[in-house]
């Protein structure tokens, strides 16, 4: 019962803070264009928002690497520590592996899965892999986003199996952007370096 009520409150915070509860604002006009204009401007907006931006609004898409330990909502704290993490291996700068990083996602349990999912933002291809064996057209939105703006990815360069300059840099000579946006990938420093 008391998992079952903390799943049910972690997704009802999860929806909650990630807009999905909220209702559009729907003015009853027939004007496609108008409609088709506001699209465009949205869309245009999102794909021009920094990892920053992002993960501001959104911390889970950065699967809150960026925020320290002592930061994290409760919750967070909790989810994370299913997987291995604390105060002392959890965040982007963290150079220790937790005990869940050296399994692969179909060996976590499926408690584990749904709180790195449905807390912390995690997918299979960002666990298993930091997205390395996924198209370009496949990613989400938001990996895109970072991978193209922050990082210098194309499309071309992502399906050919190749990294930009930032590759070659160690993770503290990586600015704050770049760190971000790859948290978004999965990263951290220990499995950057």
């Amino acid at each position: 019962d008391d998992v079952k009520k903390l799943v049910d409150d972690i997704v009802s915070t999860s929806i909650k803070n990630r807009g999905l509860g909220d209702s559009e604002d729907n003015d009853d006009d027939d004007d496609g264009d108008d409609d088709s204009n506001r699209k465009a401007t949205k869309a245009k907006s999102v794909s021009q928002l920094t990892a920053k931006e992002i993960a501001t609004k959104s911390p889970s898409k950065a699967k809150y690497l960026h925020c320290a330990w002592d930061t994290l909502p409760p919750k967070v704290q909790e989810a994370a520590s299913t997987l291995g993490y604390s105060s002392s291996n959890w965040g982007s700068n963290s150079s220790k592996w937790a005990a869940g990083e050296d399994k692969w996602w179909e060996k976590l349990t499926p408690k584990q899965q749904y709180l790195a999912t449905f807390v912390l933002g995690w997918d299979q291809h960002a666990w298993d892999t930091q997205y390395e064996d996924t198209w370009w057209a496949d990613l989400p939105d938001h990996v895109k986003d970072v991978a193209s703006l922050v990082l210098g990815f194309t499309e071309k360069i992502w399906d050919g199996d190749k990294w930009p300059e930032v590759a070659k840099k160690w993770w503290c000579d990586l600015n704050d952007e770049e760190k971000l946006a790859l948290n978004m990938m999965g990263y951290r420093q220990y499995n950057w370096e």
